[in-house]
Order: structure tokens, then C-alpha cells, then sequence
């Protein structure tokens, strides 16, 4: 039983960043990116993979993860998402893309077996993958959150994706001094 307790603190804590990041991006750029947890997906993936297959310390794996998500974000970004916005594409269009790299994403990770492409990428499939239980992956995720929470109220970009979520116009709002 207490071990169902920490998987459920574990996995409610990946929700709440998640919650957090699907904030923060469409708050901030108008466009809701359903790619986020594939990128998050990739870097935890390539995380396990770095200290699983190829003997490196957790830290080292987990700033390696972090700087492979976020330059997958900035690609996502340039080559996806900035030329809709020069176009002036609706919403809708970024959306779809989103998905559509959120799949090839995701596809791209499971394939990672020997013979393939991806085959640095995992050692026997997703079949390997244990999650350890101790405070550290279970706090870690927590604080994340609660940093970040935190740096966003006191931004006050909080307030504008509250209301970009409720339909206000944020984009009025940032031209009005608060």
C-alpha cells in the first residue's frame, strides 16, 4: 500500500508539470502544443538511457535530458510553429501539427530496438524501463512544480493564462499597463 502511495504522489506530480508547462506555453504564445509531453517523453527516455545502456552518472543523464528536450522544443518552435504564425494560420493548424509531431515523436522512441535507427536509444525496448522508488524521484517532481508555480505567480504571466484559458483576450491585455 505504500508503495501505491509514492507511484500515485510520483505520477500526480508528472501531471502537475505537465499542467504547469501546457500553461505557461499557450499562456505565453497563444498555441496549445499537445507536443510537450512527447518532448518530455524523449528526454526521461533518453535520460533512462544515458545511465541504463551507457554507465552515466544520473545527473549528468538528467542535464543531458533537459538540454535534449529543450532544444527539441526550439526546433519545434522554428520549424513548426513560428512560419504558421508568419502565415497567420489558424489556431487549428498549430494544433494539428502539434499532434501529428507528438506521434512521430512517440513513434520514433518506441522503435528504438536493435537493428534499427534508434537503437542507441533503448536497451531491450520500453520492457527495460524500472522506476526507483526514494524521495529523491518522488520530491523532485514536486519541488519542480512548486518552483515553478511560484516564479510564474510572481511573473504575473499566471494571471494572463487564467485568463487566456477563460477566452479573455490576452494579447489586449499586455498593451494595458497593470
Amino acid at each position: 500500500m505504500d508503495q501505491q502511495i509514492v507511484n500515485a504522489i510520483f505520477i500526480g506530480s508528472i501531471y502537475a508539470l505537465f499542467a504547469v508547462g501546457y500553461t505557461l506555453v499557450f499562456g505565453i504564445l497563444d498555441i496549445l502544443n499537445l507536443a510537450h509531453s512527447a518532448v518530455f517523453m524523449f528526454g526521461a527516455a533518453l535520460t533512462y538511457t544515458l545511465v541504463a545502456k551507457y554507465g552515466q552518472a544520473f545527473w549528468v543523464a538528467c542535464i543531458g535530458g533537459i538540454a535534449a528536450s529543450a532544444f527539441m522544443g526550439l526546433v519545434i518552435e522554428y520549424v513548426c510553429l513560428r512560419p504558421l504564425r508568419r502565415r497567420h494560420a489558424p489556431p487549428i493548424a498549430a494544433l494539428i501539427s502539434t499532434i501529428g509531431l507528438a506521434l512521430i515523436i512517440v513513434a520514433a522512441v518506441e522503435q528504438g530496438q536493435p537493428g534499427s535507427f534508434f537503437e542507441w536509444l533503448w536497451t531491450n525496448g520500453s520492457t527495460s524501463v524500472a522506476f526507483p522508488s526514494s524521495a529523491l524521484t518522488t520530491g523532485a517532481p514536486n519541488v519542480s512544480a512548486m518552483a515553478s508555480s511560484s516564479s510564474l505567480s510572481r511573473s504575473g504571466v499566471d494571471r494572463w493564462s487564467s485568463r487566456a484559458c477563460s477566452g479573455v483576450s490576452v494579447r489586449r491585455l499586455r498593451r494595458r499597463p497593470t
